[in-house]
């Protein structure tokens, strides 16, 4: 199936420009996005279309007007998952700086494997120059010790930046839920809802 071997194809990709962006304090937003999309997003897309493909898969041949409107929702519920996948993976990145009395594994693991995400990016900005200069140097020598991404971890936290990110991530349901209102009603759309509100809400 073309659309599995491009998910293959993606998430390597993005696997591989999150390894090559680790430790890099000059990573963009916009670089951050598509190493999400690649190695989160494309295999729930997948996942997504090919179920809506299997479910099509007796749609008559012969009806090109059944075929097409079969062909627009496959897209749409690859939307749907492709946005599911961006939002969940945001919000899994707001969540690393929980406490751990809370996920059950240590704060601030994305800082000492050198990943700037969302609330990392905010913590840096909101920093002096100096505190900054260091921040960066630590980030990209990987020099931060346990004590270090505690202490960011707080410092997240008290700032209110992975609630800012979990709401950077309601764009993404947002179109999520829009693409989903477009497909037929029934008990899958509303396991599909509540996948999206599973997203939102998530604890650990």
């Amino acid at each position: 199936c073309l659309c599995f071997s491009e998910a293959t194809s993606r998430t390597a990709a993005g696997e591989i420009l999150e390894i090559a962006a680790q430790h890099q304090v000059e990573t963009t937003a916009e670089e951050y996005e598509e190493i999400i999309r690649g190695k989160t997003a494309w295999l729930i897309r997948a996942s997504c279309q090919l179920g809506a493909l299997r479910a099509g898969k007796n749609v008559v041949t012969a009806n090109k007007a059944l075929m097409a409107t079969h062909g627009e929702e496959v897209m749409r519920t690859a939307a749907y998952g492709e946005n599911i996948g961006m939002a969940f993976q945001i919000v899994d990145d707001a969540l690393d700086f929980a406490p751990q009395s809370v996920t059950g594994k240590p704060s601030g693991g994305d800082v000492r494997e050198g990943k700037l995400t969302p609330p990392l990016r905010m913590y840096r900005d909101s920093l002096d120059d100096a505190a900054r200069a260091a921040f960066d140097q630590a980030f990209n020598d990987a020099s931060f010790t346990d004590s270090d991404a505690e202490r960011i971890a707080d410092g997240i936290r008290a700032a209110g930046f992975d609630q800012a990110t979990r709401m950077a991530a309601e764009g993404y349901l947002d179109k999520a839920r829009a693409a989903l209102a477009t497909l037929p009603s029934g008990p899958e759309q509303d396991i599909l809802q509540q996948m999206a509100d599973y997203v939102r809400d998530r604890k650990k």
